[in-house]
């Protein structure tokens, strides 16, 4: 529920003046101790006008067209009014090239590169598809499996002495 900016600072206000722990007055307003916590930060630091509602604005709009090429747009879409706007999308990604070829290259370039040098494939033993094509799978395990026996090495030991 969004509450307007005076009753969030009437809630504060109960809060304070309280004489019960303020998760109790919060439980019985019906308000989380996380929501309250974040109003009051916000009215600490800017007072009665960081408890007024923002409007959420996400940071990045995956699919705006950049100022440059919306003039063009405009101009395509107002050449061709017969157009529905996915036909429209269509025609102007189609003879323009736009968001085409060289963004599909480096994000699938981006994405191989990730999945052969960064991400350890559980079917490959947990090791990297680099690794194993550069022979160094092998080298990897072994290092591990010798670690590994360090560990359990050293866990009997202080086993040992804690039960001694």
């Amino acid at each position: 529920m969004r509450y307007p900016a005076s009753e969030k600072l009437e809630i504060i206000n109960l809060v304070e003046r309280s004489s019960r722990p303020g998760k109790w007055t919060l439980d019985k307003l019906g308000v989380s101790q996380w929501i309250f916590y974040r109003w009051y930060d916000r009215y600490l630091e800017h007072g009665k006008a960081g408890l007024i509602a923002r409007a959420p604005m996400p940071s990045i709009v995956w699919n705006k067209v950049p100022d440059e090429m919306r003039s063009e747009l405009l101009r395509t879409a107002l050449d061709l009014p017969d157009l529905s706007p996915r036909e429209l999308a269509v025609h102007f990604t189609d003879t323009k090239g736009y968001f085409l070829l060289g963004d599909l290259e480096r994000q699938i370039e981006s994405f191989v590169e990730h999945c052969n040098h960064s991400r350890y494939h559980e079917s490959l033993n947990n090791l990297k598809p680099a690794d194993l094509y550069f022979g160094r799978g092998q080298l990897i395990l072994e290092q591990r499996e010798r670690i590994k026996q360090k560990t359990i090495e050293q866990r009997r030991l202080q086993y040992r002495k804690a039960v001694a």
